[in-house]
């Protein structure tokens, strides 16, 4: 492991310490809360729905907060992600034909783990984000709160006609399950030196947690999406996600937390979900890039403080 790993506390026994479970390819990880915590409210189970390319060892440190307080935590490899197989034409590719699929492979998941029928909270990031709100009208009865992290409500500013206009071209070429142009796929070496212009985090233990998985577990490792995956981003942001009304009817407690200096997914976009959502608490958190979980320990300890805030309002 990094030294930068080694010397944050994060990061330092962030393993994941319950036990893999499988709904058909679809791979999970129960990981149950010590019932000796003591607390001043009932035990409760919290989802994590990690965002685009992401694995469940990545949120290792997250589900370790949750379980540390005797709550029982449960993470999905989204299809095509981590441990989920992949669904592209090669192994590194993120492809889907329809978010739905996502939500009917979590359903299945909920099943294994005996979680159908029960009451559970969402913690999501990023693609995750967006998705979570896809479950959260369909499971509707389930969900009692959610956590956003920087929710991929639509992908970083591009031209969005544009790019609608060019997926629907190269589909009826069948390019679906190919890479979207201009797309280069950088070495694991490459990945592995943190600069400060990078997209996700100004901190350089946060940003070496993730290719600290691709030498530990090369598996696991996914980079870039396929033309069908583009196009099914944007067609589900505008029918759902950044439709007034679909997210009108979603009437649960939600706090939403948008980075400051983000650029993988757009701020715009989050801000305007939030004035639909009827119970949203939209949070700037100041000086943060996109992965607010693998932020600086200064941001991080805000980030948890208005989580922890935010359950002790509604739980």
């Amino acid at each position: 492991m990094h030294r930068s790993l080694q010397s944050d506390p994060r990061y330092q026994s962030a393993r994941l310490g319950g036990e893999d479970i499988f709904a058909g390819p679809i791979r999970g990880h129960l990981w149950k809360g010590d019932q000796q915590v003591s607390s001043d409210r009932d035990r409760q189970k919290f989802l994590i729905l990690p965002g685009f390319t992401e694995f469940c060892e990545k949120y290792a440190h997250v589900a370790q907060k949750i379980v540390s307080q005797g709550d029982d935590c449960l993470i999905i490899d989204w299809p095509g992600q981590g441990r989920s197989g992949h669904l592209g034409t090669t192994p590194l590719m993120v492809h889907c034909d329809s978010f739905a699929d996502h939500i009917r492979a979590l359903q299945n998941l909920l099943g294994k783990a005996g979680w159908q029928r029960q009451k559970f909270h969402i913690v999501a990031h990023s693609m995750g984000g967006h998705l979570a709100l896809l479950a959260a009208s369909r499971l509707n009865r389930n969900v009692q709160t959610m956590v956003l992290s920087a929710p991929m409500i639509l992908p970083r500013p591009r031209p969005s006609f544009a790019i609608r206009l060019l997926g629907l071209v190269l589909g009826a070429l069948g390019q679906n399950r190919k890479y979207s142009p201009f797309t280069k796929v950088p070495s694991i070496s490459d990945l592995q030196h943190f600069t400060d212009d990078n997209l996700l985090t100004t901190d350089v233990a946060g940003y070496l947690w993730q290719t600290h998985w691709f030498f530990e577990a090369p598996e696991l490792r996914r980079y870039g999406a396929s033309v069908g995956w583009v196009r099914e981003a944007y067609r589900s942001s505008s029918r759902y996600a950044a439709n007034p009304s679909f997210l009108g009817d979603i009437k649960i407690p939600i706090l939403i937390l948008m980075a400051e200096k983000e650029q993988v997914v757009s701020n715009s976009k989050i801000a305007f979900a939030a004035k639909f959502l009827p119970q949203s608490d939209l949070v700037t958190i100041k000086q943060a890039k996109h992965e607010l979980f693998n932020e600086t320990l200064e941001i991080d300890a805000n980030v948890w403080d208005h989580i922890f805030r935010f359950w002790q309002r509604n739980i």
